[in-house]
């Protein structure tokens, strides 16, 4: 992946309630995490799916790490019902 940066919540490192530091990604970054094109992750941020932040009139992208994890958490589907599932449900 290419660069991409820590910054704290606050002064000592940890943020509010000890969370880990957020760490940014580039859309690129963001992109290859999610398996799409770096065109796709600025539309949905811009759809709010997840949170970004744009930077002068260049149009350079961050994302945090977390809000993207969570994302693909929430758009996981379930997996395919194996036959010992279909066995145990109530006809």
């Amino acid at each position: 992946m290419s660069t991409s940066t820590d910054k704290s919540r606050s002064a000592g490192g940890k943020g509010v309630g000890g969370e880990e530091p957020i760490q940014y990604l580039s859309a690129r970054d963001a992109a290859e995490i999610l398996g799409v094109n770096r065109a796709t992750v600025i539309n949905w941020a811009r759809q709010g799916k997840f949170g970004g932040y744009q930077y002068g009139t260049r149009g350079i992208y961050r994302f945090d790490r977390h809000e993207i994890e969570r994302f693909i958490e929430q758009s996981r589907l379930p997996g395919p019902v194996s036959e010992s599932d279909e066995d145990a449900r109530p006809a």
